[in-house]
């Protein structure tokens, strides 16, 4: 069987990232506060025995710079690597792979076995509609959605389905 590969488009993917920041609101804030005391407990660690001529920035200053790198790891960076097409979506002989570059890489994956059914409509999202294609489990429920792109062949991911004992519904 041959792989189909396809990336989700970067304007789809921004705009989930935008839907997930505001129905989780805390996980930048959790991120950036993350990334704030790490710098720190780090000038703490430096300042704990420094080489004789090593003189570890004061606490404010290591502070101010905790605080601006925190706020561009968890809001600024994503948002700019949101810019480029960052999620790539692969169907093959295994199952569907979603590979996702953004705030870290994340890679998702669901076995044939665990899909029951895929199906193509067309999501709602800021008064934009995409299409998307969702992957459904034997309960009937949603496993992932993920979005089409312009040259996504449907007859292909079709046979794949197909292929693998699955059907594709549509809208």
């Amino acid at each position: 069987m041959k792989q189909i590969l396809w990336h989700e488009p970067a304007k789809y993917r921004r705009r989930k990232y935008k839907e997930k920041e505001e129905k989780y609101p805390l996980e930048s804030v959790k991120f950036a506060l993350f990334a704030f005391v790490l710098i720190l407990a780090l000038r703490g660690l430096s300042g704990i025995h420094p080489a004789p001529d090593a003189h570890p920035p004061e606490w404010g200053l290591t502070a101010g710079i905790a605080i601006g790198v925190a706020v561009f790891a968890a809001y600024i960076l994503p948002r700019f690597i949101g810019l480029m097409a960052n999620s790539i979506v692969i169907l093959s002989n295994k199952g569907v792979n979603n590979n996702i570059v953004g705030r870290g890489m994340t890679i998702r994956f669901w076995a044939w076995d665990k899909i029951s059914y895929g199906y193509i409509w067309t999501e709602k999202l800021y008064d934009e509609y995409y299409p998307v294609i969702s992957f459904c489990d034997a309960d009937e429920r949603l496993l992932v959605t993920l979005g089409l792109d312009k040259n996504a062949d449907m007859h292909e991911i079709e046979m794949v389905l197909k292929e693998n004992g699955k059907t594709l519904r549509y809208e």
